[in-house]
């Protein structure tokens, strides 16, 4: 049986990345363990986050004993959850953060996602320099789109009924939230119960790097990306 990382108590600055990754998934089977050129996708983002020169350790939260063993294999540190926060349904998405952050003895969190294995290690280090330069109180990753974009039957960001129609990439862009890379203070993380505050700032990530895997064709998306960057 694994141990787990540990908890609260000692007073130093530390960078830890924390990824969670259930046992379970409803639309990819065994999803986190599929195979992503010769590891595992969890391990596979283990191995990413400990090629960065600002993360310390990086801590896998699971259920799931084949999961902490495929990440402890590549260095991390397992954190073991109860199945109640892992099957999307007995607990808030809130109380599966609360969970895992409560438990840490990090100062800085960067939260990661296996499911975006295209993120360059060096992506990981110029969020957290992003962190320790804005006055906001969060990273979020996020991928920018130049797009017509419609929302409950209505045009959002351009007017197709009023003067000259405007070019998609002359238009305002649309950020949408990648799920690639969350940062924030341990302690805020916990108080929040949430990844992010009121003030994040914006890290964008090209759409090839923030791919998310959730389905076969994801997937295979995500491998040709990987094979670009």
């Amino acid at each position: 049986m694994l141990g787990v990382a540990s908890t609260p108590g000692r007073c130093q600055m530390k960078t830890t990345a924390v990824v969670i990754a259930r046992g379970g998934s409803t639309r990819l089977p065994n999803k986190n363990l599929l195979s992503f050129y010769g590891r595992p996708l969890v391990a596979h983002k283990v191995w990413q986050l400990k090629q960065t020169n600002f993360i310390e350790e990086v801590i896998v939260a699971s259920d799931s004993e084949e999961i902490l063993l495929a990440a402890a294999r590549e260095g991390a540190l397992p954190l073991r959850r109860e199945a109640r926060f892992c099957d999307e349904k007995s607990e808030s998405w809130n109380a599966v953060i609360h969970d895992v952050v409560s438990r840490l003895d990090a100062t800085t969190i960067v939260w990661a996602h296996c499911t975006n294995p295209c993120i360059r290690p060096a992506t990981y280090d110029r969020a957290l320099r992003c962190f320790m330069g804005t006055d906001g109180d969060s990273v979020v990753s996020v991928t920018a789109f130049h797009n017509h974009v419609w929302w409950n039957g209505r045009p959002l960001n351009f007017d197709p009924y009023n003067g000259p129609h405007e070019p998609a990439a002359k238009l305002a862009p649309i950020y949408f939230q990648n799920g690639g890379i969350f940062v924030a203070r341990r302690r805020d993380m916990e108080s929040w119960r949430y990844v992010y505050g009121k003030t994040p700032e914006m890290f964008i990530i090209d759409r090839k790097e923030a791919c998310d895997v959730d389905t076969q064709e994801d997937l295979d998306l995500a491998k040709e990306a990987y094979k670009d960057l």
